[in-house]
């Protein structure tokens, strides 16, 4: 297989002659047919093979997109936005680079799509900051509020559109330029969902550590620590919600609850599944709530009630804008809908 150089080193021509020749536009170029003619037979021969993805940085008006997928953050609940926007990406002709990266590495993403002037990306998956003033922090946060540094200094010549971005923003933000949030306040939609079965007459709530830390006034809900599971694994969401279950039995009989709700649909349906090998039944004997409405929530036994975030609508937003180099607001807090189905009801 002959490279570009040794074509033109055995045909005796130049080699910004041989690249003309091989260019998919010839009007742009004086050359003689039969020249032409003599080198793609030539390159044809010997089994050359253009690096169009090379061609295509060599220009300064590249339009492909990045995709970027947290894929320890819930995207499920992005699969169908993400599917989305590759087939209208496609039907319009625009080439698109995909990376599926945890949330502590999504600076290599970043440097990886710069390296393919890559000047759009959108990020799928849930996006937290966690700024200079967090205080100390776990060490998967810590890595995570690193790699934040890292990130906000390469958007400099890149924009970034956060599709599922959890509010508020922190005041002293890393990422100060080049990114748009769109999303939903979590705190403030915990709490309105846990006002709205208060006021149902349910009282005895139970959930995960991850969705009590994110509740505002957790004292005003949740009165009783037993009240909150505190296994917990973000990286095996099913697994985790399975343990739930475990410490749910332990504790039934003496406290009663009457609901549980879990930060994702995995980990609620993960504690559906582990119940029935005690021989519960969901709502019968507890009624469950999860977060991120993902797709399976319609097709589970029992549909699962689950809280959805508009990344659907957010990512047809971000897709007019970038296929028609326009502007988005910097800033998108929406309200999250409860989609009420059979796991539980007010």
């Amino acid at each position: 297989m002959k490279n570009l150089r040794e074509i033109a080193e055995e045909l005796h021509l130049a080699r910004s002659t041989v690249s003309m020749c091989l260019s998919a536009d010839l009007s742009r170029y004086r050359l003689s047919p039969d020249t032409v003619a003599r080198v793609r037979e030539y390159a044809k021969a010997n089994g050359y093979v253009p690096n169009r993805l090379a061609r295509k940085l060599s220009r300064s008006d590249s339009s492909a997109v990045g995709l970027i997928v947290l894929y320890e953050s819930s995207s499920e609940k992005s699969t169908r936005a993400l599917e989305t926007t590759m087939e209208r990406l496609t039907a319009e002709g625009r080439e698109f680079f995909i990376q599926n990266v945890p949330g502590n590495k999504l600076s290599d993403a970043l440097l990886f799509l710069k390296g393919m002037r890559v000047r759009d990306i959108i990020l799928f998956g849930l996006m937290r900051e966690y700024p200079p003033s967090a205080g100390k922090l776990s060490p998967a946060n810590e890595r995570l509020r690193k790699d934040q540094a890292k990130s906000a200094a390469l958007l400099k010549e890149m924009r970034l559109f956060a599709v599922d971005y959890s509010f508020p923003v922190p005041e002293d933000t890393l990422f100060r330029e080049n990114i748009c949030r769109m999303g939903i306040d979590r705190r403030k939609t915990l709490r309105s969902l846990f006002d709205d079965l208060l006021r149902s007459g349910k009282r005895k709530i139970m959930c995960d550590i991850n969705t009590h830390v994110a509740l505002p006034e957790p004292e005003k809900y949740i009165r009783d620590p037993r009240f909150i599971f505190q296994a917990y694994d973000n990286r095996k969401l099913y697994e985790h919600g399975k343990k739930c279950a475990g410490e749910f039995m332990k504790l039934r009989e003496e406290l009663q609850p009457e609901i549980v709700i879990f930060h994702n649909d995995r980990s609620a349906i993960g504690f559906i599944d582990e119940l029935r090998r005690y021989g519960l039944k969901v709502p019968r004997d507890v009624e469950v709530i999860g977060f991120n409405n993902s797709e399976i929530c319609d097709y589970y036994n029992p549909r699962l009630t689950s809280v959805r975030i508009p990344v659907e609508e957010n990512t047809e937003t971000v897709l007019n804008a970038v296929l028609n180099d326009a502007d988005v607001e910097p800033v998108r807090i929406q309200e999250a809908e409860v989609i009420w189905r059979e796991s539980a009801a007010l």
